[in-house]
């Protein structure tokens, strides 16, 4: 009986494993094609596809909140702020500094951040819960 039941405990681990393996390799494939839809939106090619997945997994899929794209969330919001302003202020050199804020703000919003991601699809990559 203990032999039995010793056995029937070393299948279940091995059939664990297959598919946890089969979990893996399934994962990465919806990586590689997720990788290229968002090289193919974007025109870009990404050196580190990890970042990617972490940047279109929203909190309610991952792991954790450190593990989804809020904190890259932080930091893009920033660069996009910085080169949007560069962008500005060297466009309309004319314009004060109320005036280029108030382009920032509109060029920077959320609505028009959406807008643009709707027109170039990534609404269908982000990874949702």
């Amino acid at each position: 009986m203990f032999g039995m039941n010793a056995s029937l405990g070393a299948v279940d681990g091995l059939f664990c494993l297959v598919a946890r393996a089969r979990g893996k390799l399934l994962r990465e494939r919806m990586d590689e094609i997720l990788r290229r839809r968002a090289e193919n939106a974007l025109g870009y090619r990404f050196q580190k596809p990890d970042l990617l997945v972490r940047a279109l997994t929203h909190a309610s899929m991952a792991g954790s909140r450190l593990d989804s794209n809020e904190r890259l969330e932080f930091l893009g919001d920033a660069v996009l702020g910085i080169v949007v302003c560069d962008m500005i202020f060297r466009r309309y050199p004319q314009y004060l500094e109320g005036e280029m804020t108030k382009v920032k703000s509109l060029a920077v919003s959320r609505q028009t951040c959406a807008e643009i991601s709707s027109r170039l699809g990534l609404e269908r990559l982000l990874i949702l819960g």
